[in-house]
Formats: structure tokens, C-alpha cells, sequence
């Protein structure tokens, strides 16, 4: 006699309670089978695998659920995490720009579960809970520090890499409305502080979309410039800008000859770099002696997002612009603006 399987939520989350395995396994497989184009399916075929210790089948379910629901967060989340659960050296951690780079929403809730499951005793359990059908389920995260340490460590990076940053300029629309709002505050900012010649030379360094460069050239009717690691950045700025001239690079090796430009403006980048130091000297060594140096960061006593690799305060910013020119420091809603007066 033929018994139809129970393939409810419910009743996978009764025998996952009883630690019947097997028995929610066959009811998972069931269910995704039936379901396949439903991301919460998936998701409980991994949480049957994980919690019967199978690491490396959980791997490779929820990296199939990202791949059929790239929108599923939950499941890149969770992908995130587990990647980082199990891996040994930063070498285990290879796909984790590509998760991030695919939607960058992901990195403040892996950041902030990272963060708890950091503070708390190593032999505490934590769960990450997630509704199916009106069902809690919750996602155990077993304790394995070393592993959420390097991923916790890796994050930014990631965040910052070539792979990423073509992706973000590469669907700009998706994130636009979280990132226009500062940039187009940036650039009066800019001109409330600086007095620029028609026909300057401008350089913006790691320029992005543009617009903070766009908006001085309407200004002041400036030469404009520009350099970012993102080939993606410069289709974007040459909409606003169809005579910028853009090249790409990595902003430690500037490919311009010493002292062209009679301002160099690096807005919301020097946050993002490992060896700020390295790129300030580039900035400094394209700009003309007595010209004008331009820097915009996040104030760092406030901020926390995880894709940032440097805090600034305003003194340490003035630390490490002093000995160039004369450092006048201003804060805003947005953060901290340096302008130096570079010495002749």
C-alpha cells in the first residue's frame, strides 16, 4: 500500500526537531522535486543536509539555489556563510567576490551576522531564522571562528575587487538610488571650497560615475580628467562627460606625467584602498606644484560599512595630508572634505 509522503513544512520541521534525518532528507528531496522553482525548497534540502553534518552536499545545494534564484538572499547569504564556515586560508574563500559582486545587499547582513557570531562563546550555537510556509526554521551556525574570521577579514576586500566593481558599474541602475544621493551633494561641497579657472585641468581620481567631475565642468567650465580600476565607470562618465578623458588603471600608477593637472579631486575612494599613502603620493605627483588637492572621505568615527578598508577622523586625515601643503579639513552630513594647497 502506497503512503503519500507528507512533504509539508511542517512536517519536514517535526523530524528535523526529532533528528529523524533520513526521514526529512526524503521529505526535502520530495518537496524541491515537486517545487523546483521555489528558492525556500532549496533552502530547506540544505538545512536537512547541514544538520545531518553533510557539508559538502549543503555547498553544493545552496550553490545551485543561487544559481537558479540569483534574487534569493537568503540563499547567497547562507552560501556566504558556509563557504566561510569551512574554509582553512583565504584560498578557500575564491568565490566569495562573485557572490558579493552578483548583489552587494548581501554583505551588511553577512557583515552583521559575522559581527554576533564573533562576540559569542565559541561552543554557542547561533541560528539564522527564515520563514517556509509560516514555518521558523532556523539556521544553525556551528561554531567555527577561525573560518568566519577570515571571511569576516576578506569581505572588504572582496567588496573592492576588479571583478566586483565592473559588476557594480555593469548593472549601476540596480544600486543607483543608494549611491546618487551622496555624490550629487559632493560636488557643491567641492565647489563651496575650491575656485576653479575656466579651462583647468581637472583630474578625478577614481571618478566613478562621473557626476561629481561633470558638476565642475558645468561650474567652472573645466578640462576634465579621469581615472578609476573600472573600465564600467568610464562608459558611465562619458554619458555626462562625452570629452572626458578616462583611463584605467589602478590609482597607485597613474598613467599621466608629473604635474599636468592644477586640481586632483579623489572623492569617497582613499576608504577603499590598502596603501592610501601609495595613492596619495600619485595624486600629489600628477598635480602641479601650488595646485589645489581634493579629498573626500566618510567621517570613520561613524561609519561601519563593511566594504570599507580605512576610517578616517579628521585628525588622522590632516596626519596624513600635512606635509604636503596647507590642509584645511571640513565636516559635512556626508563626512570629512580636505583641501590642500600643494606647496610650490
Amino acid at each position: 500500500m502506497n503512503v503519500t509522503l507528507d512533504i509539508s513544512a511542517a512536517a519536514i520541521q517535526r523530524a528535523l526537531g526529532a533528528h529523524r534525518f533520513d526521514q526529512a532528507f526524503e521529505m526535502a528531496s520530495e518537496r524541491m522535486n515537486q517545487m523546483p522553482g521555489d528558492p525556500t525548497a532549496w533552502c530547506l534540502m540544505a538545512l536537512v543536509t547541514h544538520m545531518a553534518g553533510d557539508p559538502t552536499t549543503t555547498l553544493q545545494i545552496l550553490g545551485e539555489a543561487v544559481r537558479r534564484f540569483p534574487a534569493s538572499q537568503f540563499a547567497r547569504m547562507v552560501l556566504i556563510l558556509e563557504i566561510g564556515a569551512q574554509a582553512n586560508s583565504v584560498d578557500d574563500l575564491s568565490e566569495i567576490e562573485e557572490l558579493v559582486a552578483t548583489d552587494f545587499h548581501s554583505e551588511v547582513p553577512v557583515a552583521n551576522g559575522l559581527r554576533f557570531l564573533l562576540c559569542r562563546p565559541t561552543d554557542e550555537t547561533v541560528g539564522l531564522p527564515f520563514d517556509v510556509d509560516g514555518c521558523q526554521f532556523s539556521w544553525p551556525l556551528f561554531p567555527a571562528r577561525r573560518g568566519y574570521e577570515l571571511l569576516y577579514q576578506h569581505l572588504p576586500y572582496a567588496h573592492n575587487g576588479l571583478r566586483s566593481m565592473e559588476r557594480f558599474y555593469a548593472d549601476f541602475a540596480r544600486y543607483e538610488a543608494n549611491n546618487m544621493g551622496r555624490m550629487n551633494r559632493i560636488g557643491p561641497l567641492i565647489a563651496r571650497e575650491v575656485e576653479l579657472a575656466s579651462g583647468a585641468a581637472v583630474l578625478d581620481a577614481g571618478c566613478g560615475t562621473g557626476d561629481v567631475l561633470a558638476y565642475l565642468v558645468d561650474l567652472f567650465n573645466v578640462r576634465p580628467f579621469g581615472v578609476d580600476l573600472a573600465d564600467g565607470a568610464g562608459v558611465i562618465a562619458r554619458r555626462l562627460m562625452p570629452d572626458l578623458d578616462f583611463r584605467v588603471c589602478k590609482l597607485e600608477s597613474i598613467p599621466h606625467e608629473d604635474s599636468v593637472f592644477d586640481c586632483v579631486v579623489c572623492s569617497d575612494v582613499l576608504e577603499h584602498v590598502r596603501r592610501p599613502w601609495l595613492v596619495l603620493a600619485e595624486l600629489i605627483r600628477v598635480c602641479r606644484p601650488g595646485g589645489t588637492l581634493v579629498i573626500s572621505v566618510p567621517d570613520g568615527r561613524y561609519d561601519d560599512y563593511i566594504g570599507h578598508l580605512n576610517f578616517f577622523s579628521t585628525q588622522s586625515l590632516e596626519a596624513l595630508l600635512e606635509d604636503h601643503g596647507d590642509v584645511r579639513i571640513s565636516t559635512h552630513t556626508d563626512g570629512l572634505l580636505a583641501v590642500v594647497a600643494l606647496r610650490r
